[in-house]
C-alpha cells in the first residue's frame, strides 16, 4: 500500500488541524447538526469503502451495535452505568451513501429496531473529520481507516469478516508472515489495538469489545493516545519529502 491523502490531515506536524478547543467546537457542532444527544457515547462504525466489504460488514457491525444496546438497557453491560444512551454514525465513503442508508435501514427494520433501538445517523465523507471527533469508540474494517483512526486519537476496535475459504487462505499464505491484520498493529509489530477477526468478527464479539472501552472512557482515550504516539512517528518516517506518506514496508 502507498500514501493514502486522507491521512494527511491527522499526520501533518503529528496533530491533528486546529486547537484541542477547535475540534472539541467542531466535535460538538457535528452532534448538534446530526441531532446526537449531547449526553450519548457515540460509536462510529466504519464498514470499509468497497461496496462488496460493505454489504458485507456493515450488517455485522450494525447487529453488534444492537446487541450492545440490548445489553445496555437490561443493565448487563459493563458500561450500563453511563446515565446517556449509545448513539451509532456511520461515514459513508464516497459514493456510497444511498449504498449504505439502504443497508441501515433493512438491517434495522428486519431486527425490529428501526423505531426503538439505537438511533443510527449515517453522514457523508466529508463529515468522517468531525464524525472522529465526536466519536467515543470506532469500530472499523481492516484498512487504512485504522491508521486514520490511531491518528486521530480515537478508541478502535479492527474488525473483518470474509468466507471460510478465503479466511483459509489467509491463514496459511499471510499467517505465517504476517501476524497482525491493521495497519497500526502491522507497523508497530505487536499488538496495539484489538482485532475480531474471521470467526471471532461476530455480534457478540463487537458488542464485548466496544462495551470494554465504552465502560472507561478515560483509559480507552489514554490508549488510543498512546497507539497515536506510536503510530506517527511511523507514518512520518516513511514520508517522502516531508508528506506523511505510508509506504510499504
Amino acid at each position: 500500500f502507498v500514501g493514502h491523502p486522507a491521512l494527511d490531515d491527522v499526520a501533518i506536524g503529528g496533530e491533528p488541524p486546529g486547537t484541542a478547543a477547535e475540534r472539541a467546537a467542531e466535535a460538538a457542532a457535528f452532534r448538534r447538526e446530526v441531532g446526537l444527544s449531547p449526553c450519548a457515547q457515540v460509536l462510529c462504525l466504519l464498514p470499509g469503502s468497497r461496496v462488496q466489504e460493505v454489504r458485507a460488514m456493515l450488517p455485522l457491525l450494525l447487529r453488534g451495535a444492537e446487541r450492545l444496546v440490548e445489553r445496555r438497557r437490561r443493565g448487563e453491560a459493563l458500561s450500563s452505568r453511563w446515565a446517556g444512551p449509545i448513539e451509532l454514525v456511520v461515514p459513508a465513503a464516497p459514493g456510497m451513501r444511498g449504498e449504505v442508508d439502504r443497508i441501515v435501514l433493512e438491517t434495522l427494520a428486519a431486527r425490529g429496531t428501526a423505531g426503538g433501538g439505537a438511533r443510527c445517523s449515517v453522514v457523508g465523507s466529508g463529515s468522517r473529520r468531525a464524525a472522529f471527533g465526536a466519536a467515543d469508540v470506532a469500530i472499523a474494517a481492516c484498512g487504512t481507516i485504522n491508521l486514520e483512526l490511531a491518528a486521530a486519537g480515537v478508541p478502535q476496535v479492527a474488525v473483518y469478516s470474509t468466507s471460510w475459504l478465503t479466511g483459509f487462505v489467509i491463514r496459511r499464505l499471510l499467517r505465517p508472515v504476517l501476524r497482525h491484520a491493521s495497519l497500526p498493529n502491522i507497523l508497530a509489530g505487536r499488538t496495539l489495538l484489538t482485532e475480531l477477526l474471521f470467526e471471532d468478527c461476530t455480534p457478540c464479539r463487537i458488542a464485548e469489545e466496544a462495551d470494554f472501552l465504552l465502560a472507561r472512557p478515560s483509559l480507552a482515550r489514554a490508549e488510543a493516545a498512546q497507539i497515536r504516539q506510536l503510530v506517527l512517528p511511523s507514518l512520518r518516517a516513511v514520508g517522502d519529502g516531508g508528506e506523511p506518506q505510508l509506504a510499504s514496508r
